[in-house]
């Protein structure tokens, strides 16, 4: 329900952790009989706070696989959180490398559509296009030269 990961994280840290500090004080100050009690009842609800906390406070860097990438010899270029920032930054490379024709063949590992109109002006341009996705009726599957499943590829096909 958030536009954005900073305002989940304002969220969380504006109404969930109040509630876990105000759980903790009530605990703390509690005595007892009283204490095992409460204990007992917030242990779910704090054990639920603290790992939506690890999994919301923890900063997330791309999708984990960077360093694998970078190891496999493949140029690897950090981006923003901001929605769209990784379409944009390779939407205006390829168009850049399709203008100085530095390719004949243009492969992309993706099933978005914003790379439609890039697709089209390499036709345009004569290059060839391959497409590794998981749609099998994808806009970009249609316009490809040659398309592969990525589950395929993963099975050894």
């Amino acid at each position: 329900r958030f536009y954005n990961n900073d305002k989940l994280v304002n969220h969380f840290r504006q109404i969930h952790e109040g509630e876990q500090k105000k759980r903790s004080n009530q605990i703390e100050s509690a005595r007892g009989k009283v204490r095992v009690l409460l204990v007992g009842n917030y242990s779910i609800k704090m054990e639920k706070n603290k790992m939506a906390a690890s999994a919301i406070l923890t900063p997330k860097v791309g999708y984990g696989f960077a360093d694998e990438l970078k190891r496999a010899w493949f140029w690897v270029r950090m981006v923003l959180v901001k929605p769209q920032d990784a379409d944009v930054l390779l939407r205006n490379y390829m168009v850049a490398m399709v203008d100085k024709r530095r390719f004949g063949c243009l492969v992309v590992v993706s099933d978005d559509s914003d790379f439609v109109e890039v697709f089209q002006e390499a036709t345009l341009r004569w290059l060839k296009m391959v497409v590794v996705g998981d749609m099998s009726d994808g806009a970009l599957k249609r316009i490809a030269n040659a398309f592969f499943s990525w589950s395929d590829l993963l099975m050894g096909k």
